[in-house]
C-alpha cells in the first residue's frame, strides 16, 4: 500500500484535511469520525493530535485495518473540488490551530 498524501493532525483534522485538499486541487467528503469516550464531535474534528495520521491512498484500493500493527480507520473519500470539505453534506469549517495565525490581538510595542 501506498500513500498518495500524508499529514499529521497536530492542528485539528478539520485544518490538516483542508490543507490537503487544498495542495491538491480536490475536495474531501467525510462522515464523523470516531471519538474517544467522553469527547465532542467538535473536538475529534478542530482539536489536534500529535500522534495521529491523515494519509490518502489511490481510489479503490482496499485499505487494511491494520497496518504494521497500527489499527487503520477510512473516515471518506476524496472527490473532484478545488479545496472544500464536506462532513455528512455540508460544510466543514477549517476550525484547528493556526500556527500563523496572530494569537496575540494587543497592538505591537513600540520599537
Amino acid at each position: 500500500m501506498r500513500a498518495t498524501s500524508a499529514i499529521d493532525l497536530s492542528d485539528g483534522l478539520s485544518l490538516d484535511l483542508r490543507r490537503v485538499c487544498l495542495a491538491s486541487g480536490v475536495d474531501a467528503e467525510i462522515a464523523a469520525p470516531h471519538r474517544f469516550p467522553g469527547a465532542s464531535l467538535e473536538q475529534a474534528l478542530h482539536g489536534g493530535e500529535d500522534y495521529e495520521l491523515l494519509f490518502t491512498v489511490p481510489g479503490g484500493l482496499q485499505v487494511p485495518d491494520r497496518f504494521e500493527g497500527l489499527p487503520l480507520t477510512r473516515i471518506g473519500s476524496i472527490v473532484k473540488g478545488n479545496g472544500g470539505v464536506w462532513i455528512d453534506g455540508k460544510p466543514l469549517p477549517a476550525m484547528g490551530y493556526d500556527h500563523f495565525a496572530r494569537q496575540d490581538r494587543s497592538p505591537a510595542a513600540p520599537g
